[in-house]
């Protein structure tokens, strides 16, 4: 049973007859605010549904063979996304070439679907992952994305391994350039998808914890390594990605990078999730080195200050220390906001307080 055929009703009532006389715009911004939600939760739940029918009946079958069973995948897959393409081009389109993509046998999807996806493309569609430029060739474009975007070699993809890591290691190295650049969120964002395509192909069925230890103690290393030279907001890079794989019609095994407490799976490596924690904390972090300090008020840099940890204590207390070097005079206001709120504070890795009243010896006036 197709998609169409098990959701008729609401495909006629909701798309059909409630839409009937809408221009395309109004159209769009009423599948948004009231069919979303509930048309994603029906094609995901009969596209898991569909899967499952496919590998009992090929599992129960006499004459099953893996020829018969690609076979039978392939048909139901193309048509189950002919279907989709055709009910959702205005509305789902990244989602649906995303989720085509992803697919196991994407390149045959891409193959077969190519043509209806270039003509039902939307205008204002933009390929930001590049799937619809190899379709003619049927290329493997996550092979491509990455040789081009990390320097890699053909010996790096056949050594890549648990044990062998080219391919961590100049990702690891590509993203510490990028994020000491300016304006290179979409190209990391580009790299990490085709990336995450990468790990669901060959480390998340099963799910590879070794190589996801080896993956986060690169990022680990590499981000404190850049903490202090950096440009790029990673957490919202990666946040962004995850929205994009999250809007997939089925669900992926993600990188460890882009594991959350939604997504995450009983780890059986128990360093795993200690890396993955440790991973995320450095992120979290990494988004205070990014805070312009130098255009903060007094106030401001002396509230940041105590509620941070020594690494940000320290490139606050230089910021201040170069204030005041620069012959700038703390005002009685300056002075009463640091006697009434940082006398007592004990988190002062910097000793910013005996630094701030040896330099005001007339700390104790309260006034000029």
């Amino acid at each position: 049973m197709s998609f169409f055929s098990k959701n008729e009703n609401f495909i006629k009532i909701k798309f059909h007859s409630d839409m009937r006389g809408m221009s395309l715009e109004q159209k769009i911004f009423h599948y948004n605010t009231y069919l979303k939600k509930d048309t994603l939760k029906r094609l995901k739940e009969y596209l898991k549904s569909s899967e499952e029918e496919l590998e009992n009946l090929n599992l129960n079958s006499e004459d099953f063979n893996l020829f018969t069973s690609s076979q039978n995948e392939l048909q139901n897959k193309t048509r189950d996304y002919l279907e989709v393409i055709d009910l959702l081009k205005d509305f789902e389109f990244s989602s649906i070439l995303n989720s085509i993509y992803f697919e196991d046998s994407n390149k045959q999807l891409l193959s077969v679907l190519g043509e209806q996806l270039i003509k039902n493309k939307p205008i204002d569609f933009q390929d930001k992952f590049l799937i619809l430029n190899p379709l003619k060739n049927n290329e493997d474009l996550t092979k491509i994305i990455l040789t081009e975007q990390l320097n890699l070699t053909n010996n790096d993809w056949f050594i890549e391994s648990v044990n062998q890591n080219p391919i961590v290691r100049k990702l690891t190295e590509w993203i510490g350039l990028k994020l000491i650049e300016n304006n290179s969120e979409s190209e990391i964002t580009l790299v990490l998808f085709h990336y995450a395509k990468f790990w669901k192909t060959k480390y998340s069925n099963p799910y590879n914890e070794i190589k996801g230890i080896v993956l986060l103690n690169d990022l680990i290393l590499t981000l404190k390594k850049e903490l202090l030279n950096l440009k790029i907001n990673l957490k919202i890079v990666l946040n962004e990605l995850y929205q994009i794989l999250d809007s997939l019609l089925f669900n992926i095994n993600l990188p460890p990078f882009l594991e959350n407490e939604f997504t995450l799976r009983n780890s059986k490596v128990p360093g795993y999730g200690k890396k993955l924690n440790e991973f995320n904390l450095l992120l979290e972090q990494s988004c205070k080195y990014l805070v312009n300090y130098d255009k903060l008020s007094n106030k401001e840099l002396f509230k940041k200050y105590f509620d941070s940890d020594e690494s940000i204590q320290k490139l606050i207390f230089e910021i201040i220390k170069n204030r005041f070097s620069n012959e700038y005079i703390p005002n009685s206001n300056d002075i009463d906001y640091f006697h009434e709120n940082y006398l007592q504070c004990i988190n002062d890795s910097q000793k910013l307080i005996n630094y701030f009243i040896r330099i005001n010896y007339f700390f104790e006036m309260r006034t000029y």
